[in-house]
């Protein structure tokens, strides 16, 4: 039986997501839990026509088994609010680590380590209630005191994630299991925040080594990490969620060669493998009725990031003719993701509540002449930005890490703003170097780079972009100053009716269009590929019992998965 999950936004749950948002409906109190099903039982986004290549487990869900798991990348450390997390971080992350909040099956932020999360009514505090008897790998309880001092933490000048922390104006302990969040402004959105980085939760005694060496409350607890070779963890005996996680061991190894990783799942070598490159999960459909794909396709776009501080790309002539002279089309082919992919025309996929289909005809489409006209006024500039002679040509760098489908994304790059006369260095890079780079250093945060490649977009509410794009934030990667935008976003974070968010978060694609800080390169699908004998990545729930979203952006949750051997 053939294997193939295509996780996308349905219509009905973008509906529900939207309904939700546009009365305000974040409250988020401890919902009474479903009707108990069987430990392991197929409870989540599985479909009963999907349960395996090779059909039907032999029996139940058990303990027992260790897993390979191939990462497509290193990661700079474990720090939620210092080192910054990409998918192959979150993937492994979540075993050591429980979030806050995190998100069921129509996307909505759900208490998972809380018990519940409720705003006042002018969503200008929230106050979380912690469930009981929960505790971090080396027996400290999770309580107020521990919440607030990670929260605090996210608060500190530098953190990676102070961004989303922004509005904060204070964290309290109000009794043991309650914790008040005060913020300086409404924010209908802020629930959302703690289902990422910033919800993960870390032992206050472990604070000062977090980033070597994790203890969360998760399901698995670290043993080892030999950097650029393999992550170690194993079994939480003492969970707090009865009768998981089933898994005995998970052995996590960073393998940026994409051919590399996925032969090895071929071979067994690894259990489970994540790739968010379509070529490779082209060549794992073709053998689709030996192992089981979990596909994702979401907001999150392929493309490329200009740092608007750095010559000559702090030019918006120069973005936009590097715009004008890409073709989605070729790119999406270069990376095998033709029928697979579509085109990006910004933040939102067409299957986003929030897509507008406007912006197809807004968003700078491949022109070759607008581009040429673009370049050769800059050229011709004799204050150009770059300090060169007017007639010279325009030189800038592109970062990509060492992954031999980035090299050829690179090249179509490189042989496509050629056409217009724009020269092109690649540079290879280590992923935590890409990564730092791009963030900077404090105060500033401007980043040391011209131009890298990166993934634009996020899957959670598109409140997102706005420690991503503040002034002096370390995530505003592109270095984006504008108050036009932040306007925008600021009113949309304070604006709970449906219909007025869409018109405000269309203004904002229409000028990432007009100043073009970023470029795509199509939407991105995403893949864990696992041995047949490997179930429960569909079958994830929270801790009331609802269904939960199992594996976006191949980032998987590791509770419910068990290896029937």
């Amino acid at each position: 039986m053939t294997h193939l999950c295509i996780e996308r936004r349905r219509s009905a749950a973008a509906a529900r997501l939207i309904g939700l948002l546009a009365i305000g409906a974040l409250v988020l109190a401890g919902c009474a839990p479903a009707e108990e099903a069987a430990p392991g039982a197929a409870t989540g986004e599985g479909d009963a026509d999907h349960d395996s290549a090779v059909g039907e487990p032999d029996g139940e869900p058990s303990v027992g088994g260790a897993v390979a798991v191939g990462l497509e990348a290193e990661s700079a450390g474990w720090a939620p609010w210092e080192d910054a997390f990409a998918p192959p971080s979150h993937l492994v992350g979540r075993s050591f680590y429980d979030p806050l909040m995190d998100r069921d099956s129509d996307g909505m932020p759900q208490p998972y380590l809380a018990e519940s999360m409720e705003p006042d009514d002018d969503f200008t505090a929230y106050t979380l209630t912690l469930r009981e008897g929960v505790e971090f790998h080396d027996g400290e309880p999770l309580d107020a005191d521990a919440v607030v001092a990670n929260l605090e933490r996210h608060l500190e000048p530098g953190a990676v994630t102070s961004g989303g922390m922004a509005p904060v104006e204070s964290v309290s302990a109000e009794d043991e299991l309650t914790v008040r969040i005060e913020l300086d402004q409404p924010h209908v959105a802020f629930s959302d925040y703690l289902v990422g980085q910033i919800g993960y939760m870390v032992s206050p005694a472990a604070f000062d080594s977090a980033s070597e060496q994790p203890v969360g409350t998760g399901p698995f607890v670290f043993e080892s990490w030999q950097r650029d070779q393999e992550l170690l963890v194993s079994r939480n005996e003492d969970y707090w969620r009865d009768g998981l996680p089933y898994l005995e061991e998970i052995s996590f190894r960073p393998i940026p060669d994409e051919d590399t990783r996925l032969q090895s799942l071929f071979s067994g070598d690894l259990q489970v493998i994540q790739t968010l490159r379509q070529g490779q999960i082209a060549q794992a459909r073709e053998r689709a009725d030996e192992f089981n794909l979990f596909e994702h396709i979401g907001n999150d776009a392929g493309g490329a990031i200009y740092n608007m501080q750095e010559p000559p790309v702090d030019d918006v002539r120069v973005r936009q003719a590097v715009a004008h002279a890409l073709d989605q089309d070729e790119l999406i082919e270069v990376l095998g993701g033709t029928g697979m992919t579509p085109p990006a025309h910004g933040v939102f996929n067409p299957d986003s509540p929030w897509y507008d289909p406007e912006m197809e005809d807004i968003w700078p489409g491949h022109d070759l002449e607008r581009a040429q006209e673009l370049i050769d006024e800059y050229v011709e500039d004799p204050d150009r930005s770059d300090g060169r002679e007017p007639g010279e040509p325009v030189e800038f760098t592109f970062d990509i890490p060492p992954d031999p489908s980035l090299l050829e994304i690179a090249a179509a790059y490189q042989a496509q703003i050629g056409e217009i006369g724009i020269e092109m260095e690649i540079r290879n890079v280590d992923q935590a170097t890409h990564v730092q780079e791009a963030i900077g250093t404090p105060p500033d945060f401007v980043g040391d780079y011209q131009v890298k490649a990166w993934r634009i977009g996020e899957e959670s509410d598109p409140d997102w972009m706005v420690p991503y794009y503040a002034p002096g934030s370390p995530s505003n990667f592109p270095n984006i100053e504008s108050d036009e935008l932040m306007g925008l976003l600021l009113e949309a974070r304070q604006t709970p009716e449906l219909e007025d968010r869409r018109e405000l978060y269309h203004q904002v694609n229409a000028l990432f269009a007009e100043e073009v800080p970023f470029t795509l390169s199509g939407h991105t699908a995403s893949l864990l590929g696992t041995d047949p004998d490997l179930y429960g990545f569909d079958e994830y729930e929270l801790p009331d019992g609802q269904d939960g979203v199992a594996h976006p952006e191949s980032v998987g949750r590791w509770t419910h998965v068990w290896l029937d051997r």
